[in-house]
């Protein structure tokens, strides 16, 4: 579940950065590689923050190690911390994103992810979506793009 306040008895294990990368009408999503936890599901190119870094450093890294597209910091901007809440952990999701003046070429290293596509709103909340990316995805849209 997601909140936009950290609930009770919240303890997250984990700080995740994520980014939804714009280019027109669509947005990048990555299918998460065979051998990983979440193996067969989309969604946008995110990861753990390192011990000590912030969550603008962790984004502009796993965009890179994620499609080697190389962002620089002034060209993200911050929409929204939550806070994510499973039966088996508690987590931060900072949620950044980014608006590509072209479409570039995405490189992935096959260990992360498998595949990508880039989609429009409606064609990613049809995908099999990591948990709660849905949520977010809407919020994104009726937050930034909407408005």
């Amino acid at each position: 579940m997601i909140f936009l306040k950290p609930p009770a008895n919240f303890n997250p294990k984990m700080h995740v950065a994520a980014c939804f990368v714009l280019f027109e009408n669509e947005f990048l999503f990555l299918k998460t590689g065979n051998h990983k936890k979440l193996a067969g599901l989309w969604g946008v190119p995110a990861g753990k923050l390192e011990e000590g870094e912030k969550p603008i450093h962790a984004m502009i890294r796993e965009t890179k190690e994620e499609t080697g597209i190389d962002i620089a910091k002034k060209d993200f901007k911050e929409f929204k911390t939550v806070y994510i809440k499973y039966p088996e952990m508690d987590f931060i999701y900072n949620m950044f994103y980014t608006k590509l003046k072209q479409k570039p070429k995405i490189i992935m290293d096959g260990k992360e992810h498998s595949e990508y596509k880039w989609v429009t709103e409606k064609e990613a909340l049809k995908l099999q979506l990591i948990p709660d990316e849905g949520e977010c995805i809407k919020m994104f849209y009726d937050e930034v793009i909407k408005s």
